[in-house]
Order: structure tokens, then C-alpha cells, then sequence
């Protein structure tokens, strides 16, 4: 998986977003591509804000094709298959967030993290609130799995869905995890 370097993301984006919906046992996810890679899926509630933003900031095109790999990985990892996403991806977020995502990229398949372990992991002793603040900004759930990481003393939050979904995506995955 390859996350692009701040400089990259420094320059404002004249690119047409392709948006393709993907049916999953969490629901519907909406993906959203650039010209450089995957930008975003949404899960869960919030799509029509989410479409909504991204249609004052772009020009979005619904399109189907462009989107069949990612959606054949989703496929399998939704079978209960070990999936590695990877996918070109172009997500948009702070420094300090893109390094809390590529953290976020290297935990395995069925592992779990805690917030304070990714903040250690990164350098920023004492940053578990602000690791679980990047967590919750992250554009491409289930792809960089931030539902891998958990609270010290239990599971933690998930914006991509609630924490419902953040279980599942878990116990999909038999991570041993507090489930509380």
C-alpha cells in the first residue's frame, strides 16, 4: 500500500472523483477514486454529507468500472479471507494523520493495537487521544484498518460505522480483542 509523502497532497487537487458502491454485510460502502489512487469509502451513515463534501470540493462522476479489484479484495475479505489491499491511495489528511495511517497499514490481518501502542510505534509518547483523533479522521476504513486498533481498556471508537461495526470487523478477522 502505498501512501503518498505530504508534498504530494500539498497541491490542490483538479481531479475528477469516480464514486462506485460496493453492497457488504456492514452495508453499503461508497468508494470514491482519483486520478491518483483510492481517496475515501464511506460506512455507515453519513453518505449524503459525505457525497455532499465531495461534490463542493470536485467534479464526481458515478462510475462502475475502475473500482473491480478493489471490490473482488472487499469480496473476499467479507468471506472471511485474508485479504492485503494492495492498492494505489490517495488520501488527504495532516502530516501527523498520514503517519498515523501508514502506522495503521502495517498492523496484520487479525491483530489488534492499542492507541498508546501506535502513538509509542510513531514516536509520540502520551499521543493516544491524538492517535485515536486521526483514527477517526481516516478516509479509507477497512483499507488502512484503523478498526485495529482498541482502547487500553476496551474497544475504543469507530466513526466508519459505529462500534458494531468495528466488532465485526474483528471478529471477521479473530482478533483477539476486548469485545466490551
Amino acid at each position: 500500500m502505498n501512501i503518498p509523502d505530504m508534498s504530494l497532497l500539498s497541491q490542490k487537487p483538479k481531479n475528477i472523483l469516480a464514486i462506485g458502491l460496493f453492497s457488504s454485510p456492514i452495508g453499503e460502502i461508497f468508494a470514491v477514486s482519483g486520478n491518483k489512487g483510492l481517496k475515501g469509502l464511506c460506512v455507515g451513515a453519513g453518505k449524503a454529507g459525505f457525497i455532499a463534501g465531495l461534490k463542493r470540493k470536485y467534479r464526481v462522476v458515478e462510475k462502475k468500472e475502475g473500482f473491480a479489484r478493489l471490490f473482488k479484495l472487499l469480496d473476499s475479505y467479507f468471506k472471511g479471507k485474508k485479504v492485503s489491499f494492495d492498492l494505489d491511495i490517495d488520501p488527504e489528511g495532516t502530516e501527523f494523520e498520514l503517519k498515523v495511517w501508514r502506522a495503521l497499514s502495517r498492523i496484520p490481518y487479525g491483530e489488534t493495537r492499542s492507541y498508546g501502542d501506535v502513538a509509542v510505534e510513531i514516536g509520540i509518547k502520551g499521543g493516544a487521544r491524538a492517535v485515536g483523533g486521526a483514527c477517526g479522521k481516516n478516509p479509507l476504513p477497512i483499507i488502512v484498518p484503523c478498526h485495529r486498533v482498541v482502547g487500553a481498556l476496551g474497544l475504543g471508537g469507530y466513526s466508519a460505522g459505529g462500534v458494531g461495526t468495528k466488532e465485526i470487523l474483528l471478529r471477521l478477522e479473530g482478533a483477539p480483542a476486548p469485545l466490551s
